[in-house]
């Protein structure tokens, strides 16, 4: 796995959906991700759908890790963890930008608009 520094930034305009994957036939004991662009893969730019399992959440921001690597998810709005389940399934779409301030995670995503399944 590549660590890149600086972090990328997947950028606003971007929809999180967060779902508790064992709750989905034929998902079980298998973890969540990656999803269609692989945490460790997203490049400077590009338009991204990463899919990881619910790391930790507060009102403004979560943590996903696709196996691949763990992306921080932000918004200026507030998450509603009162529905989100523990080890959920986690799919966000944006687009990626540096972001030079971190180094924690593989991408940072700044989300402007939330969906949040149970």
């Amino acid at each position: 796995m590549t660590i890149r520094s600086p972090v990328l930034t997947l950028a606003v305009a971007c929809t999180v959906v967060l779902a508790g994957c064992a709750a989905v036939p034929g998902f079980g004991d298998e973890e969540c991700g990656p999803g269609e662009t692989a945490i460790d893969d997203v490049e400077d730019g590009a338009n991204v759908t990463v899919t990881g399992t619910l790391q930790s959440i507060n009102e403004t921001s979560v943590v996903i890790d696709d196996g691949t690597g763990t992306a921080l998810l932000v918004t200026d709005r507030t998450f509603n963890t009162s529905v989100a389940s523990p080890e959920g399934c986690v799919t966000a779409s944006g687009t990626a930008v540096n972001d030079t301030d971190s180094n924690r995670y593989n991408a940072t995503i700044l989300v402007g608009n939330v969906t949040i399944e149970t």
